[in-house]
């Protein structure tokens, strides 16, 4: 069984080495897709390395086009299984460890299009516990490239944001699994966290807090997932709708920006109802 990797990358931090370091030597390949506009200029430690794979060309072209380029590269190179990850997510190496050797054991692991990881609560110790789950996010996954095609790849009008959970929805259409590994954590954050003063308690809390920008994606796409797909999967889609409002709401109340945001999100559901998709610009 072999294994690639892809990280998708925008500018990426000075952690950026670290994190790759963390998966590098448990995967045959790895490919890094940039969207830095323009192109990032990676170190040579990278660039000169056998085992790594750089798509640069330096434009945004969003998650799921990079996502789609490299299934379709490792998929006609030879490789089974396709491990998805942010920039700034990293894994411990016995967490990882114990995730492959899951994937290997796994029963009718053909039926499976995406096994993903939890990021939330720490498990005590890696496991092969699993659950099936809906919600799968892109870091941290593994995708089956035997059923790349099948599956019709990611979707490209999203271009950032529920494109994973789109992928989960229309895997889940064609009948096949995708698997949640409760044993297996990922160091991940989704949003900026700061320490703000509960408008409620008034105690310092921390809340994870989004861009405008982001905000309209999320709003946008949540919207138009909703469409297509809540009527076959109305519990998923009553905890999307549910996280979706809480970090609007979190944003609203202790985030910058507040006209911005509120701009933001009436032109997301503009550009819904009117299909406009893809990029846009976001001020």
């Amino acid at each position: 069984m072999k294994f690639a990797a892809v990280v998708i990358t925008y500018f990426p931090g000075d952690d950026f080495l670290d994190n790759i370091a963390t998966y590098l030597n448990h995967i045959d390949r790895l490919y890094i897709a940039d969207n830095s506009d323009p192109s990032f200029s990676f170190p040579e430690q990278l660039s000169n390395n056998p085992k790594i794979t750089i798509l640069a060309d330096g434009v945004n072209r969003g998650i799921a086009v990079r996502l789609n380029q490299v299934m379709e590269m490792a998929a006609n190179e030879g490789y089974d299984w396709m491990l998805t990850m942010d920039q700034d997510s990293s894994f411990n190496a016995e967490q990882l460890q114990q995730y492959l050797v899951n994937i290997r054991n796994f029963k009718q692991q053909e039926t499976v299009a995406m096994f993903g990881v939890e990021t939330g609560k720490t498990p005590e110790s890696p496991s092969a516990a699993f659950e099936p789950s809906r919600l799968l996010i892109t870091s941290g996954s593994m995708v089956n490239l035997h059923l790349s095609k099948q599956t019709g790849g990611f979707d490209e009008r999203l271009f950032i944001d529920g494109v994973d959970h789109a992928y989960c929805f229309q895997a889940g259409r064609l009948g096949f699994e995708t698997v949640r590994f409760t044993g297996i954590y990922l160091n991940h954050n989704l949003g900026t966290r700061h320490t703000v003063r509960s408008l409620k308690s008034l105690q310092q809390t921390s809340r994870a807090l989004h861009p405008p920008f982001r905000l309209y994606y999320m709003f946008r796409n949540f919207q138009y997932l909703s469409k297509i797909y809540e009527a076959d999967f109305p519990e998923e889609f009553a905890l999307l709708k549910k996280d979706l409002y809480n970090r609007i709401k979190n944003h609203l109340l202790y985030g910058s920006g507040k006209m911005r945001t509120l701009k933001a999100l009436l032109k997301a559901r503009k550009d819904f109802r009117e299909g406009s998709m893809g990029k846009q610009s976001v001020r």
